[in-house]
């Protein structure tokens, strides 16, 4: 994330072919991606990263922490996510779901029929549990702004 903050030069080329050093400034609206852990290890990264004076802002990935997480878990993952959200966490600024159209995963096997809207790489939660948990959370969103000591002047 620092290094993503810091003014960089690079080669790069052209739309029309001609090469040459692009500059940048940097970019400061990074955040972190974390597995789907607790408040105190959560709190523990956002102090970190404050320390090191970046934006203390997490991106919690429901899917990661276990070898395989089952669509429950993720989605019992994301409720909790909703809740710290809720309850006026402002470190957490997103939540990465494996979602598809139906629950589990599958694996291909020469011969079978895959199923269609199954996913064939990670168990994922299905489209209407995806739905109920993305009101979850922006109920959560919601309750948080409510709740924050200088809601009169936001205007989202």
């Amino acid at each position: 994330m620092r290094a993503s903050a810091a003014p960089h030069a690079f080669l790069s080329v052209s739309k029309q072919g001609v090469a040459g050093i692009v500059e940048t400034t940097g970019n400061r609206d990074c955040h972190a991606i974390l597995p789907a852990a607790g408040a105190a290890e959560e709190k523990a990264i956002c102090d970190s990263l404050a320390k090191l004076q970046l934006p203390p802002r997490v991106t919690v990935d429901c899917g990661a922490g276990q070898a395989i997480v089952s669509p429950d878990a993720q989605a019992k993952a994301a409720a909790d996510v909703a809740a710290r959200v809720a309850g006026g966490s402002s470190h957490i600024c997103g939540v990465l779901l494996d979602s598809f159209l139906l629950a589990g995963a599958q694996e291909l096997k020469h011969g079978r029929t895959p199923v269609f809207g199954m996913s064939v790489t990670a168990p994922c939660v299905d489209w209407s549990t995806t739905s109920s948990l993305l009101d979850t959370l922006a109920s959560a969103v919601r309750a948080r702004r409510e709740a924050a000591p200088n809601k009169k002047a936001r205007t989202s």
